[in-house]
């Protein structure tokens, strides 16, 4: 018996898993927010360093795996729908408010 071939092209995911990244810097953006809006004096101020700085990390680290993703999304050609172009004009958004926040931060 003869095997038939295929080659057929590896489908992938990453589109999904850049929308899912996007949606994760989204919430703890509003989190974050949230946290610093309601600042009062049950919450000890190391706590909510510590809270921020958690926040802040795993929303970077979102951030830099959702673009590559998203570029990799790009150069794979993969069919485009909303979590395509979600992806693809959230992730600047955020790369500019986070750009914005770090040379507030620091330089400001």
């Amino acid at each position: 018996m003869d095997t038939i071939k295929t080659d057929r092209p590896k489908k992938t995911n990453y589109k999904k898993w850049a929308f899912i990244l996007c949606i994760i810097c989204i919430l703890l953006w509003i989190a974050s927010t949230a946290v610093l809006l309601s600042i009062s004096t049950t919450i000890e101020i190391e706590i909510l360093v510590l809270m921020l700085n958690i926040f802040g990390t795993i929303s970077n680290i979102s951030l830099i795996t959702g673009m590559i993703l998203t570029i990799l999304s790009i150069s794979n050609k993969e069919k485009k729908n909303y979590q395509y172009y979600t992806s693809i004009i959230v992730f600047p958004i955020l790369i500019l408010q986070t750009a914005l926040v770090y040379i507030q931060t620091y330089i400001g």
